[in-house]
C-alpha cells in the first residue's frame, strides 16, 4: 500500500514538474514607448522631430530610431525587442532661426508601454 502510494506521488511530482513551467512562463511582449512633445504652455506639438539614441559615456550615443509626432503630438516607437534607456531629443521649426528644442530620458520595458513627456522651448 506504501509503495503505491509513493508511486503515485512521484508520479504527479513528475507531471507537476512537466507542466508548471509551461504555465508559469508567459513570454512577454518587446517593450514600446511613445514620446510626447509639449510647448511651454502644456500644448501638444504635432510635426515635431523625434530621436533617440543610446546612451553615451561622453554624450555620444548612437541614433536608434526616429519619428515625428502626431496631431496630438506624440510619437510611437514599437522596434525595440530588449528594455533599453535612451536619450530622448525633440525639435521643431517654427520659422527660419527659431526651433523649439527639448531633451529627456525614455526608459523602455518590457510587457509595458513607456512615456516620456518633453517640453520644448
Amino acid at each position: 500500500m506504501l509503495a503505491k502510494m509513493v508511486k503515485r506521488l512521484a508520479a504527479i511530482g513528475v507531471v507537476a514538474c512537466f507542466f508548471a513551467p509551461v504555465s508559469a512562463c508567459k513570454e512577454k511582449a518587446p517593450p514600446t514607448g511613445v514620446v510626447i512633445a509639449l510647448d511651454s504652455a502644456g500644448t501638444a506639438i504635432s510635426g515635431a522631430t523625434v530621436k533617440l539614441t543610446s546612451r553615451g559615456d561622453r554624450g555620444d550615443g548612437i541614433l536608434k530610431a526616429t519619428g515625428t509626432t502626431d496631431g496630438s503630438g506624440k510619437a510611437h516607437f514599437d522596434e525595440f525587442t530588449l528594455p533599453a534607456i535612451l536619450n530622448v531629443t525633440c525639435s521643431k521649426v517654427k520659422a527660419v532661426g527659431d526651433t523649439l528644442k527639448g531633451t529627456g530620458i525614455l526608459k523602455l520595458e518590457e510587457d509595458k508601454e513607456t512615456e516620456a513627456t518633453i517640453t520644448l522651448k
